[in-house]
Order: C-alpha cells, then structure tokens, then sequence
C-alpha cells in the first residue's frame, strides 16, 4: 500500500514527530518529504511547488488552532489536508474535519501502513469532492442561466431552491423563500386555470407533481396575492427517484406565457375579424346591389309622375332612406376591407350635424355644434369620414355616462411647413370633438391609437384605430388634448379643397337628347342589368347586357365587325365563377384601344374602384347609383372620347 509518487509537504515544529513521519514514508517507499516547522515557510512552498497533500500540525510557532487549517486552505483549496493532533486535541481535529480536513491522524498512534492508508484515502476523497463541486459549480451555471423557470422541491413539498428565471416570472427579487411549504404557497399565491376558475391545491402544478405525476404541459393562471402581479405559466414537472423508486426532489419547470397567450388571442380576434369581415363585405356587396335596383326603380317612377304629384315627395324621402342605407353599406365595407377613399367634395357642417343627431339618438348627452361661416369643403369619402367622426362622437358620449355636454366644433387652419403634426404645409378644416368626461389615464395616452387598445370592460379597441387610418388615408390626422377631470378633445385635420359645392336644391333627372350612343352593360345579377339599361334608355342610349366578362368581349367583336361598336361599356367589377371587369378591360383593351369601358361595383372602396384610370378604366360607378350618377360617369367617360 504504497503512497505512491506524491510530493508530500509536513509542517510540523517537533524534531522527533518529523523524524517519525519521515522514516514511515521512506519505508512505504516513492514519496518525496518537504518538512518545515512554521507556517509561514509552509505556505512560501504550496506556493512554488506543486503538493500532493499536506500533513499539518495546528500547533505552531506563528500560528495555532483552526485558523492554521483555514490559511492553508486558503492558499491551495485543491490540496488535501491531513491534520496531525496530540491525544488531548481530538475534539479539535474533529472539528478541523467539519471545516475541510480530508481526516486527522494522532501522534503516537501512527504506523506507516496507516499513514499511507490515510494520506491515499485523503487524495482520493479531495479528488472526488473537486469533481463533485466542479460538477456543481457546472449545474449552478446551467441553473442560473437557464431562460426556463427552475424551481426545486423536497419531497414534502417544501421550497428548497429557484432559479433567476424563475424568481423573476414568481416576482421575488432575491433568492427564492426556502423552507415555504404548500401551506405557505398557498396564503402567497393563487392558481387557477385559463378559464379563470380557481384550482384546489392538488390541482396546481406542484400538487399534481408531488402525487407522482409527470407533467408536460400545464397552462395556468397564477396571481401574487400580495403585489397583485398575475402572469400566465406554463409547466413541466416530475419527481425525482433514486434506484429504489424513493422521491429525491420534486421539480417544476416553467415558462410566462403571456406574451405569447396574448399575441394568440391577438391573432383569434384577427382571425374573427377576417372572417366576420368577409362576411360583412358580402352582405354589403348585395345589399348595394339590392339598392341599385331600388334606388333605380325610384328614380325611374319619378321621371312618370308630374312634378306636383303627392307621390313624387314619398319618392323624394324612399330615396333619401335608400342613400342612407347605402352610408350604412359603406360602413360595413370599411369595416370589412379598408382601402382608398372614393373622394368627393364634401361640405363639412351637414356632415358633423348628421352624424351627431344619429349617434347620440337616445343619450343623455346634449350635442353643440358651431362652425366657421367660411369653413372650406374638403375632398372626402362622405361615408368613411362619417365614420370616423362617428367613432370619436361615441367615445365622448361613453365617457359622460351620467351626461353632459358634447361640442362638434369646425374651422379652417394654416399650417406652416415646420408643423408639429407632421402634415405639409397648406389650409386644412379642423374638426373638434370635445366631451366633459373623466379625461384620458396618462398612462394610456400612448396607446388610445393602438389595435385592440381599450380602456372600457366591453370595448373591442378598434374605434380609435379605424378613425385615425380613415383621416391618414385622406391625407390628414387626429391628435388629441385631454386633462384629468376636465374631459378631451379630438382634433381632426383634413385638407382643404379649393372647389366649390353647388347649393343644395331637389335634384332633377337631367335632360338628354335621344340617340346619344350605344352602351353594353355587364352584370351577373339580371336585376342590375335590368334596371341600368332602363335608366340608360330613358337618358337616351341603345343597351345591351351581358352576364360576365366572357359574354361582354363577344358582343364587343361582333358589334366591332358589324361596323356599330359600342360607345361605353359598364363592367361589373366581381363576377362570381366567371370573368369579373378587371380581366375584361384588359381584353377589350387589346380589341379596341379607344374602348370607354367603365367599371361598378357593390365593393366601393376595392382598390380598382379608388384607382380606376390604373387598371384602364375610363371611370368609376359605386353601387347602388341613382340616375345622375350614372349620367355623370357616361358623361365624363364620353367627353374623353371627343378629348381624345
């Protein structure tokens, strides 16, 4: 039982005990002996050599006691110690092993089978002890930076350890509570599952671990009864048994989940909203339809009664109705879709007045509306911007549920080109919308313009989203002014158009000649084209119908090769199962360079509609159209004809 070749360093002040331990090691044989007797001269050498373990006395000239352990250990942490005692200082080597001595021999008591038994046993033991704080050292480097949460239980199922990760998804903003129990879990948290509903502690994650469960995936709720923090968690966990099937530990794995729960409750209202408006678009598109007849048929009706018939008013208020409902259809298609603005030159005041009498009909909220005697039209989708003053007027009357006094306020405004608004320089129409209510939280006022942002229980944070998108469309903005207790007010800019609104008056159906030109209409649904060639005769033209874009390019060759073409074309844009007005315009096109094809649709605000002229159109009807529409495009369309 050889020692082996060890360099072994004795630090011993007593001649003889020196001695003894020397001739020991000389019999086992291939040890190397540095002997010193102060603790000093000790250290100097574990400093400059390379020790294999060190025989030590803690009685020493310059120092005594545990002390004289702890500087060496201090000095060579990886060296194994061995301490050397007389009879009467056991109780002292005993203690010197609690504080790290790999084992203590007594003087007088030591043979040199036992010496290089024990300095063997002392390397082998230190060795493994590195290994096993290095093996630690490497799990606490992978516990503490592991992004998962990390929490270790024994198997009572008592808090032992946490890591960072997990300290910070549970709040704690040091070292995990140790010792804290189920018990003391409970008074400190609550747990419930995604529905909200409370769960028993055998349900929660730790409970279900400490029955024996392994868990993969377990999605709760957990709230901080003290901070009130709540996150959504996501766990894993299992026991821990050594060979004989005993618990070790218990230990739970956990992600926040939040975040991530919300982007997916984010992407299912998305998701709904798609659906909900695709199904709103559809509905508009043959509701426009349906107006198309009817507004048609009206106008129609009119052209046979005399002027002072009784009858001719009930027409006069049945289409105004109709074009009130076609502002409804048009809501629903912006709801539905977005897209460019159909503009028109717009007078403000009937605009603000009109949505204001619709949206606080039956509110305890009083409206007052003032505008600029000069205040400019501007260039709007009447229906869109309806909207997005409607939007803001029932945020105002939703902030004064006890009532109050809500003010619709228009002036025109110059703007420099270093604004602060962000807009070019130039005349804009301002429309204020100022409410009495609480005022806007400061901590919200960043937000009030995000999707889904909301400060109401039942709101849906989409009001302020679709205004603001409606004015940037239109070339403008909204900003907002508000004060706690004092109320706020929205401001939109729009600019201002040079042109100029004709008085308002009834409407007559204007007069044409006769024999003013052939047109082709294209429509799937017969009602349509129905009604639109009747109107077109009774302006004067020849008509022709087809049902889809494929019909429509055949009646355009034939009439081409019989030397009587067609002088316009009005396509519908949507043709279900069949060739819609986009693909047949760029046909006739090929056909008949100088075709005045103009296209119609029920979709009013589809991008073929905001850009016709892109996709070779020569002009644009929204349905449902009323006889001077359709006048006013055939018109236009033809007049670029003789331009050309």
């Amino acid at each position: 039982m050889d020692v082996g070749e060890r360099k072994i360093l004795l630090i011993e002040d007593n001649p003889a005990d020196a001695i003894l331990i020397r001739e020991m090691l000389d019999e086992r044989g291939g040890s190397v002996l540095a002997a010193v007797d102060r603790l000093a001269a000790g250290l100097e050498l574990l400093r400059a050599e390379t020790i294999a373990v060190v025989l030590l006395d803690l009685g020493l000239p310059d120092s005594s006691g545990l002390e004289t352990l702890l500087r060496i250990q201090a000095a060579s942490p990886e060296v194994p110690v061995i301490v050397l005692t007389g009879l009467a200082d056991e109780e002292l080597a005993a203690r010197a092993i609690g504080q790290g001595a790999q084992d203590f021999l007594v003087k007088g008591r030591i043979d040199s089978e036992l010496l290089a038994r024990t300095i063997r046993y002392a390397v082998e033991r230190k060795k493994s002890q590195l290994l096993l704080k290095r093996s630690e050292e490497r799990f606490r480097a992978v516990f503490d930076q592991m992004t998962e949460g990390l929490v270790i239980f024994d198997p009572e199922g008592n808090l032992l350890d946490m890591n960072p990760a997990a300290r910070s998804i549970y709040g704690f903003e040091s070292g995990a509570p140790s010792g804290v129990g189920l018990r003391q879990l409970t008074r400190l948290l609550e747990v419930s599952n995604l529905d909200g509903h409370p769960l028993e502690v055998a349900q929660w994650p730790i409970g279900r671990v400490l029955k024996g469960e392994t868990i993969k995936t377990y999605e709760v709720r957990v709230r901080r009864r003290d901070t009130g923090k709540a996150w959504i968690s996501s766990y894993g966990g299992a026991p821990v048994r050594d060979r004989e099937g005993r618990v070790l530990l218990n230990i739970l794995t956990m992600r926040d989940i939040t975040a991530g729960k919300k982007a997916e409750e984010e992407l299912q209202k998305a998701q709904k909203l798609e659906s909900i408006g695709l199904l709103a678009g559809g509905i508009a598109h043959d509701f426009n339809n349906i107006l198309t007849a009817i507004l048609g048929n009206i106008t129609l009706a009119r052209m046979f009664l005399p002027p002072g018939d009784k009858a001719v008013e009930r027409l006069v208020v049945a289409e105004q109705a109709s074009m009130r409902a076609r502002g409804l259809s048009q809501q629903l298609l912006t709801f539905a879709r977005g897209g460019a603005p159909i503009t028109e030159t717009l007078a403000v005041p009937p605009l603000v007045r009109e949505t204001v009498a619709l949206v606080l009909r039956g509110a305890r909220v009083k409206a007052e509306c003032s505008f600029s005697p000069d205040l400019l039209p501007v260039e709007a989708d009447e229906s869109q911007l309806a909207q997005a003053i409607s939007n803001l007027l029932l945020n105002g009357v939703q902030a004064m549920p006890e009532g109050g006094i809500l003010e619709a306020r228009a002036a025109n405004i110059s703007l420099s080109g270093e604004n602060t608004l962000g807009l070019p320089a130039g005349t804009y129409v301002r429309i204020d919308i100022r409410d009495q209510g609480s005022g806007i939280p400061e901590e919200a006022r960043d937000k009030i313009f995000d999707p889904y942002f909301t400060t109401k229980e039942r709101g849906t944070g989409l009001g302020l989203t679709i205004s603001f998108s409606i004015v940037k469309r239109h070339g403008g903005t909204i900003t907002f002014e508000s004060s706690p207790g004092k109320g706020s007010t929205f401001s939109i800019y729009l600019p201002a158009s040079g042109k100029k609104i004709a008085a308002p008056g009834r409407e007559e159906i204007p007069e044409l000649q006769a024999g003013a030109g052939r047109v082709l209409v294209m429509d799937d649904e017969e009602t349509i084209s129905e009604i639109a060639g009747e109107m077109l005769r009774h302006l004067g033209y020849r008509v022709e119908t087809a049902r889809s874009g494929a019909e429509a390019i055949t009646a355009y060759q034939q009439a081409l090769a019989a030397r009587d073409p067609f002088d316009a074309v009005i396509a519908d844009l949507t043709v279900p199962a069949g060739m819609g007005g986009k693909e047949m315009v760029r046909r006739l096109l090929t056909l008949d360079p100088r075709a005045k094809v103009i296209v119609s649709s029920g979709y009013r605000n589809d991008p073929v509609m905001a850009d016709f002229a892109g996709y070779g159109f020569k002009g644009a009807i929204a349905k449902p159209y009323r006889l001077t529409d359709l006048e006013r495009a055939l018109r236009e369309a033809l007049g670029k004809r003789e331009e050309e």
